[in-house]
């Protein structure tokens, strides 16, 4: 009950009878032993089946945080998430653009960068972390492992939200050593979460939160149980079904989509 398994446990896979989704076949600690579990719904983890977004034909995009010691203060430990929706150009100096300039690996660090740099302080007390992320760029990718690395990514984080608080300018000259973590948002096309049932009945999903996870995990979470309970639903949860894709009205709304607010 509440259990929590991986695509190794899962060795047997599912038990759909007449089209619900009767037991899960659970592989326990000893090789070639399999036990089946009755349930009454499964809700799949992102990090279960890296094969699943290309199925259901979604994209995946880099996601790597950065975490660095800002202790000058320039933030305030109370500051939320800060999220810049303008597109950029990264500050340098003079001389610095000379030389970006003259090799062509780094010449698009000159140019006009896209929107969606983010951070917010971490951790508890006095704590001096400041987290940043800047997705760039923004076109889906194969997953690859491991995470492939950008040598610019903390410059070029660190100059992108210093656009917004030109405060932490004052890292340019002496930058603490940051660590780089890594991963990747699944997301769909039009970056509208997908929250709800499957059609396999008694079989749920909850992903393609993209980078809005932090703040949309409580209500997303929420708005699961009461598809799973069978409690009464918001009016706006239709917006959020795998099933929404089948409504060609929608479809001819996703050409015409626009902007889709990626960070």
């Amino acid at each position: 009950r509440g259990g929590d398994y991986t695509a190794n446990h899962l060795a047997g896979g599912l038990d759909v009878l007449e089209a619900n989704c009767h037991a899960v076949i659970v592989s326990l600690e000893q090789p070639g032993h399999l036990a089946k579990g009755k349930t009454a719904g499964i809700q799949p983890a992102r990090r279960d089946h890296p094969q699943r977004g290309k199925l259901w034909g979604f994209g995946r995009k880099i996601a790597k945080p950065i975490g660095e010691s800002e202790h000058l203060g320039v933030v305030p430990r109370e500051a939320p998430m800060l999220i810049w929706l303008d597109e950029l150009e990264l500050p340098w100096s003079p001389e610095e653009r000379a030389l970006l300039a003259e090799d062509a690996s780094t010449h698009w660090l000159l140019e006009r960068l896209p929107s969606g740099v983010h951070g917010r302080p971490d951790g508890h007390g006095a704590s001096p972390t400041l987290i940043v992320l800047y997705n760039h760029p923004t076109e889906p990718v194969v997953p690859t492992f491991p995470i492939p690395q950008n040598p610019h990514y903390a410059d070029v984080a660190l100059r992108g939200i210093s656009v917004m608080v030109p405060g932490l300018r004052r890292y340019f000259d002496k930058t603490p050593k940051p660590w780089i973590d890594g991963g990747y948002y699944l997301k769909t096309q039009e970056n509208c979460p997908l929250i709800g049932p499957l059609p396999v009945k008694g079989a749920y999903l909850l992903g393609a939160l993209s980078g809005f996870g932090v703040m949309a995990a409580c209500a997303a979470g929420e708005l699961l149980a009461a598809h799973i309970t069978g409690a009464p639903l918001p009016s706006y949860a239709p917006a959020f079904l795998l099933s929404r894709y089948q409504d060609p009205s929608y479809q001819q709304r996703l050409r015409d989509w626009g902007d889709t607010g990626q960070l």
